[in-house]
């Protein structure tokens, strides 16, 4: 598996790919790779935070190994080795008037849990973090393999 380093880097460079115009953003920011004091979450040793998407109610979290939301008190976590599949929505809206939404993470037991994401021109960067991520650290195809 490669580092968190290394999942770190080769995400921050998809969003740059993008080239992103982060004060388009209301709920959503990129964090410094050097910034871990700011985050309220804990986070396990060598992950990363990459982008979180706060509003009065909720603050999301997406890291090198992991998507955390706390909301009303309560915390969901779901780790990308253990995701199979997202459900956006309509994540789009109204391009000059974001709002939170809710996307769905699906696990390989088709168990879901909803997370918040900003509609409109931050959605995108969020969907290639979350695809980027779940690529890297996907398990070993060990479903696929046929018994002889």
């Amino acid at each position: 598996m490669k580092s968190e380093k290394s999942i770190y880097n080769i995400t921050k460079a998809a969003i740059d790919r993008l080239k992103p115009n982060v004060t388009d953003w209301y709920f959503t920011k990129l964090i410094n790779q050097d910034s871990k004091k700011i985050i309220t979450f804990d986070l396990i040793e060598n992950e990363i935070p990459i982008i979180e998407i706060a509003d009065k109610q909720s603050k999301t979290l997406i890291s090198t190994r992991r998507i955390l939301e706390e909301s009303n008190s309560t915390k969901t976590t779901i780790n990308f080795q253990d995701i199979q599949s997202y459900d956006f929505g309509n994540f789009k809206g109204e391009i000059d008037n974001p709002e939170i939404k809710k996307f769905r993470a699906i696990d390989f037991n088709n168990k879901s849990q909803n997370f918040q994401m900003e509609s409109g021109k931050a959605a995108i960067v969020i969907i290639t973090t979350l695809n980027t991520l779940k690529n890297l650290t996907k398990p070993q195809a060990i479903h696929n393999q046929k018994s002889t």
